[in-house]
This record gives C-alpha cells, sequence and structure tokens, in this order.
C-alpha cells in the first residue's frame, strides 16, 4: 500500500497506552485483565528501565492498587511496602511520590485490618505534607481525612465493614474515592 505511514512508538510511550488501557479495564469492572495487563507493563519497565525507576515504581504503585481491586490484598501489601521502601532510598522521605507511597500502603493496611499501622503511616504523611505543603494544601487535607477515617476504625473496629463488605460495593467505592490518591492519578494528572 502506497502512501500509509506507520509511526513506531518509543515503549515508553506505548507502557503509558497498555497502563492506560488496564485502567480503564479496572474501570470497567474487568480487573483481571487490567491486572494481567498491569504485570506485563511491570515486567517490561523492570527489564528496560531498571527496578527502582520512578516509572517501574509508578507501574509496581498501579499493580498493587489493582491487586487490592482484586481482594489480593496482601499480594498489594508486599508490593507497596517495596515502592515505599525505593522511593525513600532513591527520592527521600518528603519527596511528594514518597508521601503517596506511605498513603497508599497505610490504605493497605487499613483495607488488611491493621489499622495501627495505617495511622502510624498517616500521621507521617501528614506531617510532613504540612510541612512542606502547607495547612492548608489539598493532598493536606487529604491526608487528615485519611487520618481521621483510620483513626475512626482503630477506636470503632466495627466501621472498617462498613467500607470494606463485599456485600456493600457501593460503600467501598465511597472509601476508595475518598481515601486513596495514589500514583497512577498522579501520573495522569502529570501526563496531561
Amino acid at each position: 500500500v502506497t502512501g500509509v505511514q506507520t509511526c513506531a512508538l518509543p515503549i515508553s510511550h506505548t507502557l503509558l497506552s497498555m497502563g492506560n488501557l488496564a485502567r480503564s479495564y479496572s474501570d470497567l469492572g474487568r480487573r483481571q485483565e487490567a491486572v494481567q495487563l498491569e504485570e506485563k507493563v511491570l515486567e517490561a519497565r523492570k527489564r528496560t528501565l531498571g527496578d527502582e525507576h520512578p516509572d517501574t515504581l509508578l507501574s509496581m504503585g498501579n499493580l498493587a492498587a489493582s491487586y487490592s481491586d482484586l481482594g489480593r490484598r496482601q499480594e498489594a501489601v508486599q508490593l507497596e511496602e517495596k515502592v515505599l521502601e525505593a522511593t525513600q532510598r532513591t527520592l527521600g522521605d518528603e519527596h511528594p511520590h514518597t508521601l503517596l507511597s506511605m498513603g497508599n500502603l497505610a490504605a493497605s493496611y487499613s483495607d488488611l485490618g491493621r489499622p495501627q499501622e495505617a495511622v502510624q503511616l498517616e500521621e507521617k504523611v501528614l506531617e510532613a505534607r504540612k510541612r512542606t505543603l502547607g495547612d492548608e494544601h489539598p493532598h493536606t487535607l487529604l491526608s487528615m481525612g485519611n487520618l481521621e477515617f483510620y483513626l475512626t476504625n482503630l477506636a470503632d473496629p466495627q466501621n472498617h465493614d462498613l467500607f470494606s463488605s463485599p456485600q456493600q460495593p457501593e460503600h467501598q467505592i465511597k472509601r476508595k474515592t475518598r481515601s486513596r490518591w495514589n500514583l497512577r492519578s498522579l501520573a495522569r494528572r502529570m501526563c496531561r
């Protein structure tokens, strides 16, 4: 065929597109397909960029969120612990990505019924955000809300059931929307 041009995208664009497609699958309830695609993205990023590249860590955090969506919460926590450790080592304790990773891990601890650990992490996030962003920054306010949620769960564990019960998915959605602002959403905002 003459006159047809092809465009080979760099691998980073292809992987970004695959990650976006995975997010769309997840949004449509096709969570298993999302996980499979995100696992491929993570594998490719590790192979091409290394284990601690920011894009690799972003993919790892996205996969953790998808594991959590599938109820594979222990696997999500394990990945998020790796992400947090790597971001602390490579970016520092108060970098926005590190604080985001810490907040995501706190949410996963809460999902696993580990509210004390969630509170401890979110307190660190809140203190750092107040120091670096100020008391009225949206991210600081989000951390305040998350901390309130975790403290409520700590005081009354029955409250957690309202937000994580598979019989009440509408509550689970509200909880996720309210408290998990993850690396995936940060990447979307940065790429606009």
